[in-house]
């Protein structure tokens, strides 16, 4: 009993105390928190430094050459000092440090491309929960109206029955209607809690147990043309992704091919070079390694291979987003139609209802008549939500297709 009590008093305290939070707050909440998030930014990060690496490459080495050796053998021994500063700068490599660097630019423009798409991505993942959510919210209203309309019906039946106008089983019939209305409605509060603390959890927000969720369930209609969608294609990350992927494996086939050139490097010193000598030193070195037992050449046919695996991979990524594109804007067009049709039926079913409710009062409708208008108001109701919702989840899934947002509005009742 007292833990009963207790757990009344957590509840009326979330509710005096709760801080109300919307969507957009869930989603900068997630952006700041999300390991996800923090996870790509750090690999930003680790490029950029990557690419610091590879320009140091074209900068000179400077130092100090410090050393002391000594020689014995059968005659006399040999100790020699070195102390002498040295200078080394690479003069002509084929190329290759320069498309490091060029390589090095290009990977860390994929990570941040990599984090504008883990910031889009995990928007549509709260988005889709969000919005599960606030579907639930409504089927529960909806349960709430439900059980209030069979109160009625009992009322008015249990008079009948007083009269002898009726049968226990028409009782029987509302009685059993509103148990089962009881029994959905647990079921559907328990998954607005479910969704709700998966949401909270994915956002990193704190203290959930004292959060309200605001909203309500929108209804959105398409703005944007498909040929305008279709213009989206090219600005979202994913496609950027497959044209960095092919500009790297352009500049991997000039690294490898860079091997065949000749590979030069000045070197000066100055000091100490050996016990005997103190002076300056200027080397001029070059390699030129011209057989590799073709080694290059079959490297660089793998990169081109996986070149041309990486340009077939963008065109079928090209090919499968028109068609899904297309398909998503044809079924949210459709929907469109279907909600507008629910809501009119909405109309002439809340007037059905009304008027047949008024008849069974006056006794010319039975309560066979009653419960089938009452089911159907309730069921078209139950369809437009059904349908939102779908619509909805269809709008996330174009949107995540393209990589960026879509223009839809709200339609307001």
């Amino acid at each position: 009993m007292n833990i009963i009590i207790l757990g009344l008093l957590v509840l009326l305290g979330q509710e005096t105390n709760a801080a109300v939070i919307s969507l957009e707050q869930i989603k900068e909440i997630a952006a700041k928190k999300s390991y996800q998030v923090k996870g790509a930014k750090t690999n930003v990060e680790y490029f950029k430094n990557r690419e610091e690496e590879l320009n140091a490459k074209f900068l000179p080495k400077l130092g100090i050459e410090l050393g002391y050796e000594r020689l014995y053998d059968n005659t006399n021994n040999q100790i020699e000092n070195r102390n002498m500063l040295y200078g080394e700068v690479n003069l002509f490599k084929g190329g290759a440090d320069q498309i490091e660097l060029g390589q090095g630019k290009l990977d860390s423009e994929k990570s941040q491309s990599l984090l504008q798409q883990t910031k889009f991505d995990q928007n549509i993942y709260l988005e889709d929960l969000f919005y599960r959510y606030l579907y639930f919210v409504k089927l529960v209203k909806l349960n709430r109206e439900d059980i209030q309309r069979n109160k009625v019906h009992l009322r008015l039946i249990k008079r009948r029955l007083k009269a002898n106008l009726i049968s226990d089983a028409d009782y029987l019939e509302f009685k059993l209607r509103g148990l089962k209305l009881q029994a959905q409605r647990k079921y559907r509060v328990l998954k607005i809690q479910e969704i709700k603390n998966e949401l909270l959890s994915v956002a990193r927000v704190e203290k959930p147990l004292l959060v309200e969720i605001s909203g309500n369930l929108p209804h959105f209609i398409l703005v944007d043309s498909l040929a305008a969608i279709y213009l989206k294609i090219k600005d979202g990350q994913a496609l950027k992704q497959h044209r960095l992927n092919i500009a790297h494996g352009a500049l991997e086939y000039q690294k490898v091919r860079s091997a065949w050139f000749p590979k030069v490097d000045l070197q000066v010193k100055t000091g100490n070079i050996s016990e005997f000598e103190h002076g300056s030193l200027v080397a001029l070195n070059a390699k030129w390694e011209f057989f590799s037992g073709g080694k290059t050449r079959s490297i660089m046919n793998g990169v081109r291979l996986q070149q041309r695996t990486n340009e077939y991979s963008l065109q079928q990524y090209l090919l499968e987003s028109r068609v899904q594109v297309s398909r998503f804007y044809s079924e949210l067009k459709n929907l469109e139609s279907l909600i507008d049709l629910e809501e009119k039926n909405d109309e002439i079913a809340r007037l059905l209802y009304s008027k047949v409710l008024k008849e069974y009062k006056k006794g010319v409708k039975d309560s066979g008549a009653l419960s089938a208008t009452s089911d159907e108001l309730s069921g078209i109701k139950k369809r437009i939500y059904d349908l939102k919702a779908e619509y909805i989840a269809i709008k996330l899934q174009l949107e995540k297709t393209l990589g960026s947002s879509v223009k839809f509005v709200i339609r307001e009742h």
